[in-house]
């Protein structure tokens, strides 16, 4: 083994060089705070396993929460696919609802459903399959709400995987 500071030859597991009078640090890898080895016996800090460990479920989360979809209600859209007017209740008729999301839809169609709240019950009311462009990321569609009362609205792809969904509520 070689001092880490005079760089000569000392014994192995020294803690201090008999050359320079330095005192030895063993460098310690990521690999031996997390596995500490058998042999040594002692404890390694194991708050700091833990922060590691946390950090790296924290990143998991952020990259499986990546992906922001969102149901909009307007009464239009303009030429960008900006909501005009958007709301969460309207009186009764045709409105436009958009789906956005921040990644390509990656899907050849989304289906729209909708769904009447009546208490504990939903009522699927209405099912529309709109064809879509799999790298858009926005489209908008409308919908025909005539009765007063809550509504739900879900967009998902054809296998069921579910981009959105949002309430809305008909008043008269």
């Amino acid at each position: 083994m070689q001092c880490q500071y005079c760089k000569k030859e000392i014994k192995d597991g020294a803690k201090m060089c008999k050359h320079c009078g330095s005192e030895l640090v063993k460098k310690e890898t990521l690999k031996d705070v997390l596995l500490p080895s058998k042999k040594s016996g002692k404890k390694r800090n194991w708050k700091l396993r833990i922060a590691v460990c946390c950090v790296f479920l924290l990143g998991a989360v952020l990259l499986m929460v990546h992906t922001s979809n969102e149901l909009i209600f307007c009464e239009k859209v303009d030429s960008n696919l900006r909501p005009v007017n958007p709301a969460k209740a309207f009186t009764p008729g045709t409105i436009t609802v958009l789906l956005r999301s921040d990644s390509k839809f990656e899907t050849s169609s989304i289906i729209f459903t909708t769904y009447n709240i009546d208490g504990a019950m939903e009522k699927i009311i209405d099912r529309s399959e709109l064809e879509v462009n799999a790298d858009w990321n926005a489209v908008a569609a409308p919908i025909s709400l005539y009765s007063t009362g809550k509504y739900k609205v879900t967009a998902t792809k054809p296998n069921g995987d579910l981009f959105a969904e949002e309430t809305i509520e008909i008043k008269g």
